[in-house]
């Protein structure tokens, strides 16, 4: 039988969506903490945002929030070093660090993970290990279920692809297909790199291709060209970091081109990252 997940996601219905928009608005709270002088609201809000995201309960939101925290952890200790007024700041991401080692198992991506709290109940430990057992079992699945059915998905839909028109193949095959004379949605791979490129096909994969890459070499030709002030920028880090992580999520579980509430939330961190790297007096922060 499948293992159910468990998670939370408020009044919202799609997880994965939500999950992929805070992953890549938290750096900036995160940031935003750190450039300013120390504030307790802002210190309980860093830490909602990462409860938040483990408790939706997906690896994306997981994953994510842990590397913010190891690298907010890195920029605020360097901070620290070099400046003590930051040691409030310092002391609340540790905080935040700790907390989230130590019960990361009782959350619901925890669970979700098969990560083993540090606090439970004596009387479920033997159940954890039956748990545990048959995994041992079934290793050659494990593929399957780090990719979550996607290399089928995948497989599905290069067959389609191949048997399809030229039209088709140049302009893609949509998203919605006809079967049994009926319009059904077609199953996406839910890696949004395929997906468009079996949804949009070659011509539509390069209209996306072109403002992706003019951004990319845009921000990487004014990175380098203040190297030493922008390598120092903490907001900066964090805002290529909101971008990097928005385009791992599309690459690791989609849902973000082919969502246009998370798209949305990527384009303008890309334009904001843009705004930094442009800014005249860039302050070292």
């Amino acid at each position: 039988p499948m293992k159910e997940n468990v998670g939370t996601i408020g009044l919202f219905y799609a997880g994965n969506e939500i999950g992929a928009i805070i992953a890549m608005l938290s750096p900036i709270c995160f940031a935003t903490f750190i450039s300013q002088k120390f504030s307790f609201i802002h210190a309980i809000l860093c830490a909602l945002t990462i409860y938040s995201m483990l408790e939706i309960g997906t690896k994306v939101a997981c994953i994510s929030a842990i590397i913010l925290i190891f690298i907010s952890l890195i920029l605020v200790f360097i901070k620290f070093i070099t400046d003590r007024n930051f040691s409030k700041q310092f002391a609340t991401i540790a905080l935040i660090t700790l907390l989230t080692i130590l019960f990361i198992g009782n959350t619901s991506a925890g669970k979700n993970l098969g990560i083993d709290p540090i606090f439970s109940a004596k009387e479920n430990i033997s159940n954890t290990v039956k748990k545990n057992k048959p995994k041992s079992k079934n290793k050659g699945k494990t593929p399957s279920a780090l990719l979550s059915g996607r290399n089928k998905f995948f497989k599905d839909n290069i067959d389609d692809y191949s048997q399809s028109s030229l039209m088709d193949k140049a302009f893609g095959m949509g998203y919605i297909s006809l079967e049994d004379d009926e319009v059904q949605e077609r199953k996406l791979v839910e890696i949004d790199y395929f997906d468009v490129f079996f949804c949009q096909g070659i011509v539509g994969t390069i209209i996306y291709i072109i403002p992706l890459a003019t951004i990319a070499f845009i921000s990487l030709k004014q990175f380098f060209a203040k190297f030493i002030i922008n390598i120092k920028n903490h907001l900066l880090t964090l805002t290529i970091y909101s971008v990097l992580i928005g385009l791992g999520i599309a690459l690791m579980a989609g849902h973000v081109f082919t969502a246009p509430a998370v798209s949305t939330v990527l384009v303008l961190i890309m334009l904001e990252l843009i705004a930094i790297l442009y800014e005249k007096d860039t302050k070292n922060e």
